[in-house]
Protein backbone atom coordinates (compact mmCIF):
# COMPACT_ATOMS: atom_id res chain seq x y z
CA UNK A 1 0.00 0.00 0.00
CA UNK A 2 2.63 2.44 0.94
CA UNK A 3 4.56 2.24 -2.49
CA UNK A 4 1.09 2.52 -4.19
CA UNK A 5 0.32 5.63 -2.22
CA UNK A 6 4.21 7.30 -3.30
CA UNK A 7 3.61 6.08 -7.11
CA UNK A 8 0.22 7.97 -6.91
CA UNK A 9 1.72 11.14 -4.76
CA UNK A 10 4.83 11.75 -6.82
CA UNK A 11 5.01 14.22 -8.81
CA UNK A 12 7.29 12.43 -11.73
CA UNK A 13 5.18 11.44 -14.89
CA UNK A 14 6.84 7.82 -13.95
CA UNK A 15 8.65 7.37 -10.49
CA UNK A 16 11.44 5.27 -10.51
CA UNK A 17 10.83 2.29 -8.28
CA UNK A 18 14.52 2.14 -7.07
CA UNK A 19 15.39 5.36 -7.15
CA UNK A 20 12.15 7.03 -5.00
CA UNK A 21 10.53 4.40 -4.08
CA UNK A 22 12.16 1.17 -2.62
CA UNK A 23 14.41 3.15 -0.31
CA UNK A 24 11.79 5.40 0.69
CA UNK A 25 9.90 2.37 2.06
CA UNK A 26 12.62 0.77 3.22
CA UNK A 27 13.91 3.58 5.51
CA UNK A 28 10.52 3.85 6.99
CA UNK A 29 10.48 -0.02 7.74
CA UNK A 30 14.01 -0.28 8.63
CA UNK A 31 14.83 -2.69 5.56
CA UNK A 32 16.86 -3.36 2.48
CA UNK A 33 15.67 -1.89 -0.59
CA UNK A 34 16.01 -5.27 -2.17
CA UNK A 35 13.58 -6.51 0.91
CA UNK A 36 10.86 -4.14 -0.39
CA UNK A 37 11.08 -5.21 -3.83
CA UNK A 38 11.09 -8.39 -3.08
CA UNK A 39 7.75 -8.13 -0.67
CA UNK A 40 6.04 -6.06 -3.24
CA UNK A 41 6.98 -8.66 -5.75
CA UNK A 42 5.73 -11.80 -3.77
CA UNK A 43 2.56 -9.78 -2.99
CA UNK A 44 1.51 -9.25 -6.43
CA UNK A 45 2.45 -12.82 -7.48
CA UNK A 46 0.08 -13.89 -4.74
CA UNK A 47 -2.36 -12.18 -6.04
CA UNK A 48 -1.93 -13.05 -9.31
CA UNK A 49 -2.79 -16.45 -8.67
CA UNK A 50 -5.66 -16.11 -6.83
CA UNK A 51 -7.14 -14.26 -9.75
CA UNK A 52 -10.24 -12.52 -7.75
CA UNK A 53 -13.11 -11.02 -9.19
CA UNK A 54 -11.61 -7.48 -8.67
CA UNK A 55 -7.68 -8.73 -10.15
CA UNK A 56 -10.00 -9.67 -13.26
CA UNK A 57 -11.88 -6.66 -13.73
CA UNK A 58 -8.60 -4.41 -13.31
CA UNK A 59 -6.38 -6.50 -15.16
CA UNK A 60 -8.42 -7.90 -17.40
CA UNK A 61 -6.22 -6.29 -20.47
CA UNK A 62 -2.68 -7.24 -18.95
CA UNK A 63 -1.67 -10.28 -21.02
CA UNK A 64 1.85 -11.14 -19.53
CA UNK A 65 1.73 -14.04 -17.25
CA UNK A 66 4.01 -12.69 -14.55
CA UNK A 67 3.36 -8.94 -13.80
CA UNK A 68 6.11 -6.26 -12.94
CA UNK A 69 6.03 -4.17 -9.84
CA UNK A 70 5.95 -1.38 -11.79
CA UNK A 71 3.44 -2.29 -14.39
CA UNK A 72 1.45 -3.48 -11.20
CA UNK A 73 2.02 0.09 -9.29
CA UNK A 74 0.81 1.71 -13.00
CA UNK A 75 -2.17 0.09 -13.79
CA UNK A 76 -3.34 0.28 -9.83
CA UNK A 77 -2.82 4.00 -10.18
CA UNK A 78 -4.31 4.03 -13.60
CA UNK A 79 -7.81 2.06 -12.23
CA UNK A 80 -7.15 4.32 -8.91
CA UNK A 81 -7.31 7.39 -10.89
CA UNK A 82 -10.06 6.39 -13.21
CA UNK A 83 -12.42 5.17 -10.14
CA UNK A 84 -11.92 7.29 -7.46
CA UNK A 85 -14.71 9.84 -8.46
CA UNK A 86 -17.21 7.49 -9.30
CA UNK A 87 -16.68 5.76 -5.93
CA UNK A 88 -19.09 6.90 -2.96
CA UNK A 89 -16.24 7.58 -0.53
CA UNK A 90 -15.07 10.32 -2.41
CA UNK A 91 -12.95 11.69 0.69
CA UNK A 92 -10.55 9.07 0.17
CA UNK A 93 -9.21 11.50 -2.84
CA UNK A 94 -7.53 14.00 -0.10
CA UNK A 95 -5.76 10.69 1.56
CA UNK A 96 -3.93 9.62 -1.36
Amino acid sequence: MDALMLYLRSDKTFPMLTKDIYPTIAKKYGMSTSSVERNIRRAVGKMQQQKSDTYNEIFSYVTAQHITNGEFLSVMSDYIGKNIKRTPVAGIAEQI
